[in-house]
């Protein structure tokens, strides 16, 4: 009798299967019973982009904020992802890069530009 007990890939994986399938409140409910994982960059990134999926910009920039205060700070191709996936919901964008779009100017920029991008093929910013 094998008891096994899912690990933070494990989760992860079903939380991007939830979120894909439009059960956000479900993948929700799942994410409330791993609090007790250690924080994980692979966890983090489920519920970021899944939330996106679902619709919840805001959830998913709070998630963002939550990742970089764990440890994992994103650098600028995943910032650069999550603007673009921001889409229609890219009314957090701004306060994303002005929070974690540290360095050189260009690097800003490039941020900027990419959310740029991201309004252009969204509709009015939703949050």
């Amino acid at each position: 009798d094998l008891h096994l007990t899912p690990d933070v890939d494990t989760h992860a994986v079903v939380l991007q299967a939830l979120y894909a399938n439009g059960e956000g409140a479900l993948a929700e409910r799942l994410l409330s019973e791993t609090q007790e994982l250690l924080p994980s960059p692979v966890l983090f990134d489920s519920v970021i982009f899944g939330r996106i999926a679902v619709g919840d910009g805001e959830g998913a920039t709070v998630q963002l904020f939550d990742m970089d205060a764990a440890g994992f700070t994103p650098h600028q191709r995943y910032l650069s992802r999550f603007l673009r996936r921001m889409g229609k919901h890219h009314g957090s964008g701004l306060r994303v890069i002005n929070t974690l779009g540290h360095g050189l100017a260009s690097t800003r920029g490039n941020l900027y530009h990419t959310l740029i991008e991201a309004c252009g093929e969204g509709s009015a910013p939703m949050e």
